[in-house]
């Protein structure tokens, strides 16, 4: 109903204005909107490129998300564990992992990426994320597209391996 409201508003306010039928000076149109009533469940709303879930938590980040690499089919999963790991702020740090890398102890970021995978072992010498290119040091899991490329590339490893791809965050579907 309130799309039709809408509508009729928009096509009055103009046909007065067109047919002369207001009295002064002219103004313009109002602007043709329509306000659409959906189900919650099913509302969305548009960024620049992404269409993001209505219950969004970090809305922000899906755009730069899919630029990361991420698919469409993983944002809403993805958006739960930006929330629950980081609240969506780029800047956290929960130092209280042990591992410690270029003076940044524990996990850090949008995506609270432990810095384990930045850290040289048997396998990577320079770090699992650096040998794959997608960071060069600790330091760049504050940056947020870096943090999302880095979570995607261990979600990758994880799927590689045979798992749900959301080990790393002891995500729901890893049983």
């Amino acid at each position: 109903m309130k799309f039709f409201a809408g509508v009729m508003f928009g096509l009055v306010g103009a046909f007065g204005v067109v047919a002369g039928v207001s009295q002064g000076a002219y103004a313009p149109p109002p602007p043709l909107v329509a306000a659409v009533s959906v189900a919650p469940e099913t509302t969305t709303t548009t960024t620049s490129t992404v269409v993001v879930a209505a219950d969004a938590r970090c809305p922000q980040w899906w755009d730069t998300a899919v630029a990361a690499g991420w698919d469409a089919a993983d944002l809403a999963d993805l958006d739960a564990v930006l929330w629950r790991e980081s609240r969506c702020d780029e800047t956290q740090n929960n130092s209280s992992d042990p591992n410690t890398v270029d003076g940044i102890t524990g996990s850090v970021g949008l995506a609270q990426v432990n810095v384990f995978w930045v850290q040289g072992t048997k396998w990577y010498p320079n770090g699992y994320l650096q040998t794959v290119s997608v960071v060069s040091g600790a330091h760049d899991l504050y940056d947020p597209f870096l943090n999302l490329r880095a979570a995607k590339a261990i979600f990758d490893y994880d799927r590689g391996e045979g798992r749900c791809g959301w080990s790393a965050w002891a995500w729901k579907g890893c049983d």
